[in-house]
């Protein structure tokens, strides 16, 4: 249930504006434009990019931060995608790091905790 949530949630930040945007350029001009895991890693910029986005609402950002945060324990549990991928997961790992810094009052967030699942 949750991951089916989760893809709902994605699709939604997905079709914003500047998502767009940034996704038609990935799909053109990123590294790794031609992997099986072009999607996953587009994703995972997006949530990124939403996280450092001044135009992004803060609802939007919670998302992304929860949807990242599972995606990148995802591909830390696996060192040879983190070897593979280090510079993107550095760039997300950032990401998490300076939003948890900016938003100390959320001591937890999980898809259970936002999502009520």
């Amino acid at each position: 249930m949750a991951q089916i949530h989760n893809q709902e949630i994605v699709n939604r930040l997905c079709q914003l504006p500047s998502s767009i945007e940034q996704i038609d350029w990935l799909y053109r001009k990123a590294y790794y434009r031609k992997r099986k895991d072009v999607n996953f890693l587009i994703v995972c910029n997006l949530l990124a990019n939403i996280l450092n986005s001044e135009i992004s609402t803060d609802e939007e950002k919670m998302l992304a931060f929860v949807i990242l945060s599972e995606r990148f324990d995802k591909m830390t549990k696996d060192a040879e995608y983190c070897h593979q991928n280090f510079i993107l997961v550095g760039d997300f790992e950032q990401a998490l790091l300076t939003y948890r810094m900016t938003h100390p009052e959320w001591p937890t967030l999980t898809p259970s905790t936002i999502f009520g699942t």
